[in-house]
């Protein structure tokens, strides 16, 4: 029989989306951190937004936990991995408490995680304009499944103090035996950002949360140890292989989860900018996960010499592992929703554009082919699908390297060229043991000097890179966010003149490798993009 630990953790949960979990986790995790509490947080389920939050607040990576995606033993393991030296782990649920994958079951809900991991739970009720009914709502949550241990109450953007205590009353009136531990004005929202009020939340937090009944709570987590085969494994001493990831405002979406993996399977991360930085010194492979590169597609195209370089470094057997905005990253142009399009990189022979659409959002499932250039194949992986982005003007036929099982059966996820893979699809390695391992070894036999030889080549043919001529237009100027925390790339204090670099919607495809050649400097022999080849 396994042991539990005696590790402080808390779920804060929600009665559903949109209640301010979010918000309330991240500045807890701030005032606690202020405290000198060593804080780890987490997100339940396929989010990589709320884990940069997390980030922010805590200045620890945030773990993905996620009931679909990873085993009961997997999700341990996850935990576990993060949790290491830390003084209070904080999971931020998704959802509602009970929101899973379908109606049926529990399967992905917080309230599945909350029982997994022996965890207490800490509801968030936004009381906007409600009264009694919100313990009408406690006591169908509370009496819902009984095994999930409902600890506490949050109440968010309350009127005043007078309604704060009509609430308490209410709880207490209807016999259930669950503390308010604090209620939060609203803040105004007229027209300041999210960042501009998080101080006056962290603030409000200070003063009207019972931080120490928090603590209390958390202490009576009784978290299961990780299963042996799944225990943490140190990096080794050496690693065998440089791997490139991007990391910076318009990238960086990824499971945190995928990295730990790749630095245990022999990989050092070298963190670099697409937005300003060259390409990193040593690598043999490089990881572009999700991110906005739509609202950078301008910067990122004045960035050529990166842009060369990396095209030169595919077609020379660079590793590339690539995932939506990497996608985006390496086809042959951008177009964001009101704009011309933006040149990108042109590894693949399509075009991309952002749509007005429904956000296409969701788990899927895929199998691995045998076309797949990294991957070995055999049992299915799964991760999630999030984003509006299309792919116009597919000039080659590409053999299937990813097959949806879930939500659609034998739809084409996936398109390969030599040792680059890229994919709508942000896969978690931790759904299927082995995938790390597998690209790590893929890196470990790419021509190192070749790669080299032609990414430096390629980034001095396309000439010095051009940066906008207002270091601060839109708001989005060059400053110390924008750039990963291992960059060592300086900044000119003088504006700069940009060329804006951008493809005509229809531009045909001759016009394309003058273009490409005469502008952005880049080689005009691309086989993947000869529409003949």
């Amino acid at each position: 029989m396994e042991e539990n630990c005696v590790l402080k953790t808390l779920i804060i949960g929600g009665t559903c989306s949109g209640v301010g979990k979010t918000s309330l986790a991240t500045a807890i995790m701030t005032v606690l951190r202020r405290r000198g509490m060593t804080v780890q947080g987490y997100k339940i389920g396929p989010d990589l937004c709320d884990p940069i939050q997390h980030e922010a607040a805590t200045g620890r990576p945030s773990g993905t936990l996620d009931g679909w995606m990873l085993s009961r033993e997997q999700n341990l393991a996850t935990f576990h991995r993060h949790a290491e030296g830390s003084d209070l782990c904080i999971v931020e649920g998704a959802a509602g408490l009970f929101d899973g994958r379908d109606g049926k079951s529990e399967e992905g809900s917080t309230a599945e995680m909350a029982k997994w991991l022996g965890a207490p739970v800490v509801l968030v009720l936004d009381t906007f304009e409600i009264g009694r009914s919100a313990a009408a709502m406690l006591k169908g949550y509370q009496a819902f499944d009984s095994s999930v241990k409902l600890k506490g109450l949050l109440l968010n953007r309350v009127a005043d103090s007078e309604q704060i205590q009509r609430l308490e009353e209410a709880v207490e009136a209807a016999g259930i035996d669950v503390p308010v531990l604090g209620g939060l004005r609203r803040i105004s929202e007229d027209g300041n950002s999210t960042k501009d009020r998080r101080p006056g939340l962290v603030r409000l937090v200070e003063d009207h949360v019972d931080i120490d009944a928090l603590l209390a709570i958390a202490g009576t987590a009784a978290v299961p140890p990780p299963p042996a085969h799944l225990a943490p494994q140190p990096a080794p001493p050496q690693p065998r292989v440089r791997l490139g990831v991007a990391k910076d405002v318009a990238f960086g979406h990824c499971y945190t989860e995928n990295l730990a993996l790749l630095r245990e399977a022999g990989a050092e991360l070298v963190f670099f900018s697409p937005l300003v930085d060259s390409l990193p010194e040593g690598v043999a492979g490089l990881y572009f996960g999700g991110g906005c590169p739509e609202r950078y597609a301008e910067e990122l195209a004045s960035n050529r010499q990166l842009m060369a370089a990396v095209h030169a470094f595919a077609e020379a057997g660079g590793v590339i592992y690539a995932e939506y905005a990497g996608l985006i990253y390496l086809s042959q142009s951008v177009q964001p929703i009101g704009s011309l399009p933006c040149a990108m990189a042109g590894v693949f022979p399509f075009r991309t554009h952002l749509t007005s659409a429904r956000l296409k959002r969701g788990y899927v499932e895929v199998t691995v082919e045998e076309a797949c250039p990294l991957f070995a194949p055999g049992a299915p992986a799964r991760g999630h699908v999030c984003h509006t982005a299309e792919i116009l003007q597919v000039w080659r036929k590409f053999p299937p390297t990813l097959t949806t099982i879930l939500p659609v059966p034998n739809a084409q996820q996936g398109y390969s060229w030599k040792n680059v893979l890229a994919s709508f699809v942000h896969l978690h390695f931790g759904s299927r043991p082995g995938l790390a391992a597998e690209l790590v070894e893929r890196c470990a036999v790419v021509d190192l000097f070749a790669v080299r030889a032609a990414a430096a080549a390629a980034a001095e043919a396309a000439g010095p890179r051009s940066f906008p001529a207002d270091a601060n237009r839109g708001g989005r100027g060059y400053n110390s966010a924008h750039v990963s925390p291992e960059s060592t790339t300086n900044f000119p204090s003088g504006a700069r003149p940009i060329f804006p670099v951008r493809l005509p919607a229809r531009l045909p495809y001759a016009l394309q490798i003058v273009f490409r050649k005469t502008v952005l400097g880049l080689p005009n022999d691309l086989d993947p993009l000869d529409p003949q080849a």
